[in-house]
């Protein structure tokens, strides 16, 4: 089972009314064509707030508060009309619309008018409860408990049609095809539509009615089973969901909408089902390929996707030709970023063939042995679905690249040790590819610092060196103004002793300002931050990294593990050896060698190598996210939890989703988003 994960999200004026094929209708009665790549394209202005919408086949009719009538049909073609009256019912007919109104001087009669192409007719009878239409003619469901078929004539509208002696409690007339059926309070009856001569009649146990096809789908809000009643001979069956919420039709198919799963119907009854990525939407529609659902002011186009597997941590052991592998994968949905526990995972790298089993978290665990170099690893997963799993379930395939290092030889250097008799190591902070970090204390100025220190292996210190010249140049351009990045204090190759003070050799390090507060990723993994604390951090990361790339520099491997927070929890940037120092006026650099986080990484970073303040915009927006939701957004895809959030403005979560467009021009600075920010209710 596919998710239908959110591609673009975009902002109207109004709360989302209507749904239809591929329009809008928002609560001020604006019209709106949709397109799934584009924003939706205003039809209309303002008509009112919508009072009743009616649907046929690919048209829909609406009338409002104000008194204007639009009738909407494929591919943008919007009819408006003022009305001097608000209609008591109202339907579409072949060539136009009919609709009724209480008649001004008789209390139990209606006022009957029908307008076509060129021609609008009038018809006094009795008071209407309800209305429907075959082509052009239509069928008038009255409360003197007939049903009344009017068809246009020349210049008037006469009655061809009346059926009589209808079971009692008749409240609903129902065009299906060539038929007719009337819904009674236990009963519904059907009738040939150009005749009148009675067809069948069913007793049926649920109240609202909805016609799709050959079929009258009888339901109720919340109700387990669906009742359907087949216009041909009456036949009646049942079929069983999770509680339905809402239905709605569209291209021959019936959609029921399940707390998040939408159910696919086909004419012979087949069933597709699809996650939603969030639990009930507002308002949803299909349209061709594509789907859209709305939240509040926001109208997300959607398309099934699988679940995504992301490759977490690649951490190695050293052995003798091949190194003791350990890869952390995690499986979640992509848009509601639900994680799959419980799945089956089978996983292929280095022609070795793995299987595991998700945890609650949807994390994969996998050992093996592989020699050094660059390895492809394929991963087949199965499992139930996250949401509802009597449902079906989820499958998917994806690929990815491991990188086993030539040599993983030990740190050289360890807790206890010391540093030209001046730094005493007390704690590994954390270890990576390149090296590790070392909390130490400076003896001499009593203050304590991070000591950043290859691994056993590296003879060449370039790479610590260039780290280190960039900290002292950014410290430069931008630190003077606001602390933002890790101060350097000395770089250098050191003579380490151990506790003992006997010598262990010479070690390559750099010693670097200690940020007490931890990293983001530890405090986002350890505590519960507040959403007062959540939107204070986010937007003094968003100034720094504003700040950084407005003095030409883009650090372009923003992620929490690079983002370290004082007591206070002022956040400073880390982990430098990835930026790049832009020229004065250069916009963009291609770089030779990559280094990326690739759930952080934008599209042209990961395929091309290209760096530029954008880059840097696509990293926020993805860390911002994880950190005022939760949820850190799938690649490819805008997580639904953003929308939801009710303690996000609409501005701030616009400059978000923009800030993950595959396409680097779409993007806000990070100066956008950090003013986007600051619209945020502290709060």
């Amino acid at each position: 089972m596919m998710e239908l994960a959110i591609q673009k999200a975009q902002l109207i004026d109004a709360p989302v009314r209507k749904l239809f094929l591929s329009f809008a209708v928002d609560s001020h009665g604006q019209v709106y064509k949709l397109h799934p790549s584009r924003p939706p394209e205003r039809l209309t202005e303002a008509l009112g707030e919508p009072v009743y919408f009616h649907e046929a086949g690919e048209r829909l009719v609406f009338y409002t508060k104000s008194r204007n009538l639009a009738v909407l049909s494929p591919p943008a073609r919007l009819e408006r009309y003022v009305l001097e009256s608000v209609p008591d019912q109202l339907t579409l007919t072949g060539e136009g619309f009919a609709m009724s109104q209480r008649h001004p001087k008789k209390v139990a009669a209606s006022l009957v008018k029908v307008v076509g192409s060129g021609y609008t007719l009038e018809v006094e009878s009795p008071r209407i409860l309800s209305m429907a239409s075959v082509d052009n003619n239509l069928y008038a469901l009255t409360m003197t408990g007939e049903v009344i078929g009017l068809a246009a004539s020349g210049s008037q509208l006469n009655e061809f049609l009346r059926i009589r002696n209808l079971p009692r409690g008749c409240t609903r007339v129902v065009a299906v095809g060539d038929k007719i059926a009337v819904k009674c309070q236990e009963n519904i009856a059907c009738f040939d539509a150009y005749t009148g001569k009675a067809l069948w009649m069913q007793r049926v146990s649920l109240g609202s009615l909805l016609a799709w096809g050959n079929y009258l789908v009888l339901w109720e809000p919340e109700e387990t089973s669906l009742e359907l009643l087949s216009v041909e001979d009456g036949s009646l069956q049942t079929l069983s969901f999770k509680p339905v919420f809402t239905l709605f039709t569209a291209g021959g198919r019936l959609y029921v909408v399940q707390r998040y799963v939408v159910t696919a119907l086909s004419a012979g009854l087949a069933r597709e089902n699809m996650l939603l990525p969030i639990p009930i939407p507002e308002n949803m529609s299909v349209h061709n390929v594509d789907f859209y659902f709305s939240v509040s002011r926001w109208i997300a186009s959607c398309s099934p996707t699988p679940p995504s597997v992301v490759v977490e941590k690649v951490s190695v052991k050293p052995a003798e030709g091949k190194h003791r592998v350990y890869i952390t994968l995690s499986a979640r949905t992509p848009s509601s970023n639900i994680p799959i526990s419980n799945a089956e995972a089978v996983v292929k790298i280095g022609g070795i063939e793995v299987s595991s089993v998700s945890d609650e978290k949807g994390r994969i665990v996998v050992e093996t042995e592989l020699p050094p170099g660059s390895h492809s690893l394929q991963v087949r997963l199965r499992g139930l679905t996250p949401t509802e799993s009597e449902l079906g379930v989820v499958e998917t395939v994806t690929e990815h690249e491991v990188d086993v290092p030539e040599d993983t030889r030990p740190l050289g250097l360890s807790v206890g040790d010391f540093l030209d008799d001046k730094y005493s190591v007390r704690e590994l902070l954390g270890e990576g590819g390149f090296g590790g970090v070392f909390r130490a204390l400076d003896i001499l100025l009593e203050r304590r610092v991070a000591i950043k220190v290859p691994h056993g292996h590296f003879s060449d210190y370039s790479v610590l060196l260039e780290e280190a010249s960039k900290l002292v140049e950014v410290s430069k351009r931008v630190n003077r103004e606001s602390h933002v990045v890790t101060e350097v204090y000395d770089v250098k190759l050191f003579r380490v002793k151990d506790l003992s003070h006997r010598e262990k050799g010479e070690v390559f390090a750099i010693v670097m300002e200690f940020v007490e507060g931890g990293s983001l990723r530890n405090l986002l993994a350890g505590s519960s931050l507040t959403s007062m604390e959540r939107r204070s951090i986010a937007l003094k990361l968003a100034e720094k990294v504003a700040l950084l790339n407005e003095r030409k520099v883009v650090h372009g491997d923003l992620k929490p593990e690079n983002i370290l927070l004082t007591g206070e929890k002022n956040p400073i940037l880390a982990d430098f050896y990835t930026a790049t120092l832009l020229g004065r006026f250069e916009k963009m650099r291609k770089l030779r060698k990559l280094v990326f986080s690739r759930l952080y990484a934008p599209p042209e970073l990961i395929n091309s190598g290209i760096v530029s303040e954008k880059t840097d915009s696509y990293s926020l927006g993805v860390t911002l996210i994880e950190l005022l939701t939760g949820r850190a957004p799938a690649p490819g895809s805008i997580p639904a939890p953003l929308l939801e959030a009710k303690t996000i403005p609409d501005k701030c979560k616009k400059k978000l989703i923009e800030s993950l467009s595959p396409d680097p021009h779409e993007r806000p600075t990070t100066r956008e988003i950090y003013e986007a920010l600051q619209d945020t209710p502290s709060t």
